[in-house]
């Protein structure tokens, strides 16, 4: 009996039946070897991606960072003692503004959420994010713990 190549009606059992060939020479072991390449192939191509936006958005949001910090300076006469950030996701970047404690503890601060929160509404997207943090420089901020908590970047305006 010839079969006319549809589906079986069990799920479990979904095949079609005949009228399907494989070339000559060509065994289970070969497709399976082929099918395996192809996920890795497709497997190094997303990675490769992945880490160019990784890299990409690093420096975007490094870029960001040095242009707030002077924008800051700039603005509200205070300057950041340091800036540090930390990469939480692929898209995520989080800053941390380190003040003086007067000036953290000044109004000037309030303006400088309002910079931080007007920068944050312009550049973030589907692809990209920003998230800030302030704190005051105090003799119990522990910059190794800082780096332990994954703010690996720290910027330090170069001189003139």
């Amino acid at each position: 009996m010839k079969s006319t190549g549809t589906v079986r009606s069990n799920p479990s059992l979904m095949s079609v039946s005949y009228g399907w060939e494989k070339p000559q020479g060509i065994t289970n072991k070969d497709l399976l070897r082929a099918y395996m390449k192809g996920r890795m192939d497709e497997k190094n191509e997303a990675d490769r991606i992945i880490k160019k936006q990784f890299f990409d958005n690093v420096e975007k949001a490094k870029g960001i960072g040095e242009h707030l910090y002077q924008e800051i300076i700039d603005n509200q006469q205070i300057i950041p003692v340091m800036l540090y950030l930390k990469p939480e996701s692929l898209t995520v970047f989080k800053y941390l503004f380190i003040f003086k404690l007067e000036d953290y503890l000044s109004d000037k601060l309030f303006e400088v959420y309002h910079i931080l929160r007007r920068k944050k509404q312009e550049v973030s997207n589907d692809t990209f994010r920003i998230l800030f943090q302030n704190t005051p420089n105090t003799d119990h901020l522990n910059h190794e713990c800082l780096m332990a908590d994954g703010f690996f970047f720290r910027y330090e305006p170069k001189a003139p």
